[in-house]
């Protein structure tokens, strides 16, 4: 556990060494639980039950249990201190002393399903630009709150992705990159806010989740991709001639 400016420090480190990197982000408390993990060289067989309770009780636990808090505690000062005590205390328990080795990367990259009572909204941004933009959306979080009344209820998530050139449109073709993925169970102000975070990441050069995201303009998967989606779009056009994989949100961006 760590502060955002500590945290922000530990970025560039983090975005070169060969483990997996995952934290929470708390931005009303100042706080980032990180979870390192290094590839195990043991059979983890026996160590699968931790690591379910862990996917669990982030996945499905505490979003529940937030939601209730929503509906039944009207005093939001109340209810927020409530839901970050909450957030604080499963992330010291979970991390530090459920789980302590091991992998489970199909269910930590799982953002559920559409019977899942919560809103996401993903974001990747340039490695070397994470310092700045982590202790920056921490400040946009609480700024939108003090304007709107509206904050996240569920820990933000991150996690570092390798440069992979093995796709055309890899947001991470060049670098490696930082995600944020804000996480809310909350309805209402959720989509003003999931607008107001696309101008917040398109500000600092973020690369979207593209089913994920509100008010792109229709030309930004080119500014991000570049001359690779002029490519992408040329040979797509010669292999499907009429469009029969694409559908209408697709079309806004990729057409």
């Amino acid at each position: 556990r760590c502060t955002v400016k500590a945290f922000s420090a530990a970025v560039e480190k983090l975005s070169k060494v060969d483990i997996g990197v995952k934290f929470y982000l708390l931005p009303f408390r100042d706080c980032v639980y990180l979870d390192l993990r290094k590839r195990a060289t043991q059979d983890l067989a026996t160590r699968k039950i931790p690591w379910k309770i862990k996917d669990w009780g982030e996945s499905t636990v505490l979003p529940h249990v937030f939601k209730s808090l929503n509906r039944i505690v009207p005093v939001s000062g109340v209810r927020y201190r409530m839901i970050d005590a909450f957030s604080r205390a499963t992330q010291g328990i979970v991390n530090n002393r459920l789980v302590r080795s091991g992998s489970n990367a199909t269910a930590q990259s799982n953002v559920g399903h559409d019977s899942d009572p919560m809103h996401y909204s993903t974001w990747l941004f340039p490695a070397g630009d994470f310092a700045i933009v982590v202790q920056t959306y921490a400040e946009f979080c609480r700024r939108i709150h003090e304007e709107t009344g509206f904050r996240c209820d569920m820990p933000t998530v991150g996690f570092r992705v390798s440069a992979d050139r093995s796709a055309m449109l890899s947001p991470c073709f060049d670098e490696p990159m930082f995600a944020l993925r804000a996480v809310s169970t909350q309805s209402a102000g959720w989509e003003d806010f999931a607008i107001d975070f696309a101008e917040f990441a398109q500000h600092w050069g973020g690369s979207p989740f593209f089913n994920q995201t509100r008010s792109l303009s229709p030309d930004y998967a080119s500014e991000i991709f570049g001359s690779r989606f002029s490519f992408f779009r040329k040979i797509r056009r010669q292999l499907d001639p009429d469009n029969r994989m694409m559908n209408p949100f697709l079309s806004q961006y990729f057409l």
